[in-house]
């Protein structure tokens, strides 16, 4: 009878099992370059720190805004002082420091404006460059920080202003206008000192960061 056992051992012969070139996670190379692509995405999102253009576009486009309105804020507070009244001299004042009040208000904001062009074009031709320049960061945040004296007196001169020169002339709809027009731009383009990110500085963003120190020293 034959011997059904080969002797050769070729029968038995068992190749071990490769590992599969295309499976992920077991060293195969595809497996590695899925991984190395989604560990490489997150790590240079979070460790490039490139700033993000888009977002820098919106925040340009919203201070433009607000040094557009401002600038016709103080066109407008300037037509109302021209036609005060004669009856309405107590108002002239107010209506003069309106005037100065908003023109200092509109040169904060285009400064700002200023520093974001200046600042985007630099991002644009240099996007490993995501620092802000010490002189605009400066320059933008001085300005951002004159706002807010500048539009309470805007306020306060427009709506005394107003007030004294007969609500119904047209002398003291101008000074209303600019009491709104003031308001608005220090809302779009006076919260916005020069920065890589984050939120606009306004006056509850400043709050939030007095609690959150107040609450680290506890």
């Amino acid at each position: 009878m034959a011997d059904s056992t080969d002797p050769t051992g070729a029968g038995e012969q068992r190749s071990d099992p490769q590992p599969d070139p295309v499976a992920p996670g077991n060293g195969s190379p595809r497996g590695s370059q899925r991984n190395g692509r989604s560990e490489s995405g997150l790590a240079e999102s979070g460790a490039s720190g490139s700033v993000d253009l888009r977002w820098a576009r919106r925040q340009l486009l919203l201070t433009a805004a607000g040094a557009v309105l401002g600038v016709v804020g103080l066109l407008v507070a300037i037509g109302g002082l021209s036609r005060l009244p004669l009856s309405a001299a107590d108002a002239r004042p107010y209506a003069i420091t309106a005037v100065v009040a908003a023109a200092v208000l509109a040169l904060a904001c285009l400064l700002i404006l200023g520093c974001w062009l200046i600042q985007l074009r630099r991002w644009r031709t240099a996007p490993e460059t995501s620092d802000v320049g010490h002189l605009l960061g400066r320059v933008s945040l001085v300005a951002h920080l004159a706002t807010f004296p500048a539009v309470l007196v805007t306020m306060y001169g427009a709506l005394a202003g107003s007030a004294m020169a007969y609500w119904d002339s047209p002398a003291a709809f101008g000074l209303g206008i600019t009491f709104i027009l003031a308001i608005f731009a220090q809302i779009l383009a006076g919260s916005q000192p020069l920065r890589r990110s984050g939120p606009p500085a306004t006056i509850p963003f400043y709050l939030r960061r007095l609690n959150d120190k107040v609450q680290s020293l506890r």
